[in-house]
């Protein structure tokens, strides 16, 4: 008997495995008829290189996310062009119907390439890669969107000639018509017709003629039909023949261009055939990623971990792991069961009752691990971890030949002997049932010898039996461990769930009770079964206990520490809720106290405000009761940094007592009068015409509030002192505020330019009369110098332009003469 070659064995296993029931549900996801047949044929991407495979992983990933987020990638269907392309490539033309499903492969092709373009190369690579293989191909598209209507029609803006002809023949449809209805209407021919209307016959406009009235001369034409009871002939007027002929010629020549057009647009196809035939292939290429995307949501799969064979070790970790044929049966409940093979578990052995999910698991473990080989998301938690096999190969179900008169253990034993010669690292084997069939002892020490020599091979092998004698292994043997499908023995019912570590027994005598064999029948079986048990039997069942109990122990703690994990995460959960909102809290606090503050600011700009346009002891005095009341309002506290500086300060509280706000006083060191706008400690703020200045409290003294008049009068004296009265009044501006007020020199009203170039002197000065005009300080001085006159000229004829400047003049001797400039601020 011949070996069986891997590839043979590949397809068997697929086989066995159910791999093409998998393979329907995922056609179902497939949206172009191309797709669904690759599906079908089995002709996916299927890999055991790791960077392919992780690569078509995060393809399905990446689909899944833009399903999720609602893109419109993909949404239309891909029109069949596997009939359409052939034939445009060996010359042949194609219908409008047929041309239509090529505009509407461009129209897709672009609209995918768009919406690939929105998803950022960061976040998805993989889809990303179809993109250079899209092409819109916008002429073609545009062309044959103008030739070609939705309904597959060639539309009368294919061609100008076509436009015209089809206005022609338009017109003479309309002009037979309006003949037709004239005839009709006539009392004479109306008396001859069966009914008052026209009616086609042979592509002819013809009139339904009363029989007996045929000969009489009312209606004169041809006659193109009769009905059938003979009462009715249906006659072409002689008025309508010529232009029913003109029709003809003009529809002949309409079907000449419209052949025209479409081997036309045939060509313009033929030129772009490469790029139809890649957009055809990138966009079924897309259309099966998204299915596999589409397939993954609805068996809720993930994408896992996945490694390597190494050369000793293979991590198997399969969490949460459910079948997915049985989650795509929408089954209402599927056991989800944990699979672990540490590094070096190279082979399980599980055992367990009939009907306890022995070979659901099998097929389970064999469809999960060819799914990652081709992209597909298993059912398992994301945190599993799946190796990448080279080959899956299995031995399940009854393979009964009797063609080749092989009996039920003949079949499973041939396609055992190909795995076992072919099978090597990176290669995992699920065997069903092995050595059943044939003498159990015979049986039980075959499938011991074929498990230890895929064992040898570095291969991964999982196991079902009930053979007792093979759970020895799992304690004698290296690489081999234990399983069991756990089984409840007061409701005699299985619970599908798998327990690593500890094997389990066939539960026959159990299941056949429940099943309704005879209780004496049952009870006389559990008789030879104990007659039979032997003292090695004996400690082996007292060690199983033992591991049975060490191991619910250890799924005691597991449970109790998932637990506590999850409390700390609840209660981290809370923290950050109860952070988030003492933040919320915080800003909103803070914003209520800024937008208090801010109110407070006004209240008080508002109160200066007026007190500056009116100074007076009284409404200073009013001010600083406002102030006081929006304090006490707002329950403002005196920071205590302040609180040291006014008790380190009673000394000069007696002399600040003798000033207040509003009062008029006199600068006696200047010789100029002026009105306190705030006192604070030894020192004043005090307005002198339009400019405010800083001065030591022992510089005042409280001076009479002059008159109007005499205001007037000093302003005068003020802008040039060295004029007569007679030249003022001419001088004076027509408004007040373009006089320029007495002057204090300080820091705030005061720019030198002394030794600077023209263009830097202008542009300080803008920004220093910006900064004038915004703070409102005013009257200023400009200090230029004497120099040779041309910052001089430059000042002075920039403040003459500036819409922000008043009157200006030179100072005066004491003030730095004609070596300065003061003017207001209008």
């Amino acid at each position: 008997m011949t070996d069986t070659p891997e590839h043979e064995l590949d397809l068997r296993s697929a086989r066995f495995l159910e791999w093409d029931r998998l393979l329907k549900y995922l056609c179902d996801q497939a949206r172009s008829a191309w797709a669904k047949e690759l599906i079908l044929q089995n002709e996916l991407d299927h890999t055991d290189d790791l960077d392919l495979a992780n690569a078509l992983l995060d393809e399905t990933k990446e689909a899944l996310s833009v399903i999720e987020s609602n893109s419109s990638l993909m949404q239309d269907v891909i029109p069949d062009m596997r009939t359409i392309l052939p034939v445009l490539a060996s010359g042949g033309s194609l219908q409008p119907l047929e041309l239509y499903q090529v505009l509407k492969l461009l129209s897709l092709a672009k609209n995918t390439k768009q919406s690939i373009s929105l998803l950022s190369q960061e976040s998805f690579p993989q889809l990303n890669r179809h993109a250079p293989n899209l092409h819109a191909q916008e002429d073609l598209q545009r062309r044959i969107a103008q030739c070609i209507d939705e309904g597959g029609n060639i539309s009368d803006d294919a061609s100008p000639r076509l436009s015209q002809i089809r206005s022609s023949i338009r017109k003479l449809h309309s002009r037979i018509k309006d003949e037709l209805q004239k005839l009709i209407h006539s009392s004479k021919v109306a008396k001859v017709l069966q009914e008052p209307i026209y009616t086609i016959r042979s592509g002819r406009y013809v009139l339904p003629v009363n029989a007996n009235e045929r000969n009489t001369g009312t209606v004169n034409g041809i006659v193109h039909d009769s009905s059938q009871s003979g009462l009715t002939v249906y006659i072409e007027p002689v008025s309508v023949i010529e232009p029913t002929n003109q029709i003809r010629l003009n529809e002949s020549e309409e079907e000449r261009e419209i052949t025209r057009i479409l081997n036309e647009l045939c060509d313009l196809c033929r030129q772009n055939m490469e790029k139809l035939d890649t957009n055809y292939g990138a966009l079924t290429k897309i259309d099966i990623v998204m299915a596999r995307a589409r397939l993954a949501i609805k068996c809720g799969g993930k994408r896992p971990e996945l490694k390597a064979v190494q050369s000793k070790t293979t991590n198997i970790e399969f969490l949460n792991s459910r079948h997915p044929l049985l989650v795509l049966h929408e089954r209402s409940l599927v056991i989800a069961n944990d699979l672990v093979m540490k590094d070096g578990d190279r082979t399980l052995i599980i055992t367990g009752p009939n009907t306890g999910g022995k070979t659901v698991l099998l097929k389970q473990v064999g469809l999960s691990c060819l799914m990652v080989k081709c992209g597909l998301l298993p059912c398992l938690d994301s945190h599993s971890v799946v190796p990448l096999f080279e080959h899956v190969w299995a031995d399940i179900g009854d393979e009964q030949s009797l063609e080749q008169s092989l009996s039920t253990f003949s079949s499973h034993m041939k396609n055992i002997v190909g795995i076992v010669n072919h099978a090597k690292r990176a290669t995992l084997v699920l065997l069903d049932e092995i050595g059943v069939g044939t003498d159990p002892q015979e049986g039980a020490a075959l499938a011991q010898a074929i498990l230890e020599r895929l064992n040898d091979s570095q291969a991964i092998t999982v196991s079902t039996t009930h053979y007792g004698e093979l759970k020895a292994l799992g304690y004698t043997k290296n690489g081999f461990l234990n399983g069991s499908l756990a089984f409840d023995d007061a409701g005699i019912i299985p619970t599908y769930k798998l327990q690593i570590g500890i094997p389990g027994s066939s539960k026959g005598t159990i299941i056949a009770k429940r099943l309704g064999l005879a209780s004496d029948v049952v009870n006389r079986a559990d008789e030879i079964l104990l007659a039979a048990k032997d003292e090695a039997s004996d400690l082996m069942s007292e060690l199983e206990n033992k591991l049975k109990e060490a191991i619910e122990h250890e799924q005691w703690l597991k449970a109790n520490k998932l637990k506590l994990v999850e409390k700390q995460n609840r209660l981290k959960e809370e923290k950050d809720e109860l952070n988030k909102e003492r933040s919320s809290m915080l800003q909103q606090v803070t914003s209520d106290f800024l937008y208090e503050v801010k109110s407070a600011q006004d209240k008080v700009k508002e109160l200066i405000k007026d007190l500056q346009k009116q100074p007076s002891l009284a409404k200073a005095q009013k001010v600083k009761d406002e102030i006081a009341r929006l304090k006490s309002e707002r329950n403002w506290v005196e920071p205590k940094e302040n609180k040291k500086q006014n008790q380190n300060q009673d000394e000069s509280q007696s002399v600040s007592a003798v000033f207040a706000p509003g009062q008029y006083v006199e600068l006696k060191s200047i010789a100029q009068f002026g009105t306190i706008e705030s006192v604070e400690h030894d020192h004043a703020f005090v307005t002198v015409g339009r400019a405010r200045t800083r001065v030591n409290l022992e510089d005042l003294s409280i001076a009479a509030i002059p008159s109007k008049r005499q205001i007037k009068k000093s302003n005068a004296r003020l802008l040039d002192p060295k004029k007569s009265r007679k030249e003022r009044k001419m001088s004076e501006p027509k408004h007040d505020q373009d006089e320029v007020a007495g002057f204090v020199r300080t820091s705030l009203n005061t720019l030198d330019l002394r030794g600077l170039r023209a263009d830097d002197a202008q542009i300080e000065l803008e920004a220093f009369i910006d900064k004038a005009s915004l703070q409102n300080i005013s009257p200023i001085m400009v200090i230029h110098g004497h120099g040779t006159g041309a910052l001089k000229s430059l000042v002075r004829s920039h403040l003459s332009s500036s819409s922000a400047i008043g009157a200006q003049r030179p100072g005066d001797s004491h003030e730095g003469g004609d070596g300065v400039t003061i003017a207001s601020i209008v």
